[in-house]
């Protein structure tokens, strides 16, 4: 069962195989896969089970509805724990819990990215205990941070409505002033924004819509349907505010393919040809991730390195935390609660009094 790590030498690089979870695993899993867990003659040798893991996760999601956001925390996890241990020369199926306290201990990171890395972890461990691959977890007695309230809440960054506002202008600067050949990429990132930040939905839920199915209209409301963290479905409408730039965007889109708007299909938000790529793939977290920060520092937002995607929907809650009933603001962002039933007993009069009129108040168009 020993599983022998050796550090590459250096020298030209080669590349990571081809994952069939590519766009959907954590990014970093197929290289550290090739990295540190070589072939062997084996049909079930750790790098095989390891991309079996990973596929089953994102198979019993899709199977669940629920978006792949544990797949990519989990196979993450798993890719730095790979990387500690070649690091440090450890065998993984020889790994101690000792081994994985020392791992822990030089986390940066908060509680709950704690918890959900040694999830991550046991479910790996896991899988290759199914599989007679190794007999025992190193991470299964490892003490898990409690589960706490902090003072404020969240260790996410957020924009004040200040914030949000430059935020939002400097991407609709940048929509009007691109040249031919950033035009779409300008005005569909502008387009991502002004929907994050009037929905609140989750990164992952404008990453995961799909044309046509996920826009629709309902009471003279134009929506984006999305999936719930727990697999649900839901709905928020797109205000003129974000589906005037969105419509921009489609129909650049579809001037390009040589297409009406209406026949467009596949990921809502896609990335467009570059360097001989069709591009029409979905956008991946840290593309957004990348975008963001770049679009907050030319507003010139203090430490724009310290945002994640997940900032719009934290900015969002905080935003409308002093203008909207808590019970308002829980419902809105679908956070589990009891109250959330209340979706399908007033659909259209949540519509009508939805929180995204109140984002699209707040938000000051500098060319009106």
């Amino acid at each position: 069962m020993d599983c022998h790590l050796t550090p590459q030498t250096p020298g030209r690089p080669t590349a990571a195989p081809a994952h069939p979870t590519e766009g959907v695993i954590s990014a970093e899993l197929p290289t550290a896969v090739h990295e540190t867990l070589p072939p062997t003659g084996q049909r079930y040798n750790l790098r095989a089970l390891t991309e079996m893991w990973a596929r089953e996760l994102v198979e019993h999601a899709e199977r669940d509805g629920r978006h792949p956001h544990t797949a990519r925390s989990y196979t993450h996890a798993v890719a730095r724990w790979l990387h500690f241990c070649l690091r440090e020369n450890i065998d993984p199926l020889q790994a101690r819990r000792a081994d994985v306290d020392h791992w822990i201990s030089g986390l940066d990171v908060g509680p709950s990215t704690v918890r959900s890395r040694l999830a991550g972890l046991s479910s790996w461990y896991g899988y290759l205990i199914d599989n007679q691959a190794t007999d025992h977890d190193p991470a299964a007695r490892v003490k898990r941070p409690r589960h706490g309230h902090r003072t404020n809440g969240s260790d996410t960054a957020w924009l004040s409505d200040e914030e949000l506002n430059a935020l939002l202008a400097e991407a609709t600067r940048r929509a009007e002033n691109a040249p031919t050949a950033n035009l779409e990429t300008a005005v569909r990132d502008a387009a991502i924004l002004r929907v994050l930040v009037t929905t609140g939905v989750r990164s992952g839920a404008v990453r995961h819509a799909r044309l046509p199915d996920d826009l629709g209209t309902r009471g003279g409301h134009r929506l984006l349907h999305y999936r719930t963290k727990g697999g649900g479905h839901s709905a928020k409408p797109l205000v003129p505010y974000a589906a005037v730039m969105l419509d921009n965007y489609l129909r650049l889109r579809a001037q390009r393919q040589g297409l009406d708007p209406t026949q467009l299909t596949g990921p809502l938000f896609a990335g467009t040809p570059y360097r001989g790529k069709p591009g029409g793939r979905p956008l991946s977290h840290s593309y957004l991730a990348t975008m963001l920060r770049r679009t907050a520092e030319a507003a010139g937002i203090t430490n724009p390195e310290r945002l994640v995607p997940h900032s719009t929907r934290h900015s969002v809650a905080t935003s409308l935390g002093k203008r909207r009933s808590l019970a308002e603001v829980q419902t809105y962002l679908d956070h589990a609660d009891p109250r959330t039933t209340r979706l399908y007993l007033r659909v259209d009069d949540n519509l009508n009094n939805s929180p995204a009129y109140t984002m699209a108040g707040i938000i000051h168009d500098p060319r009106e």
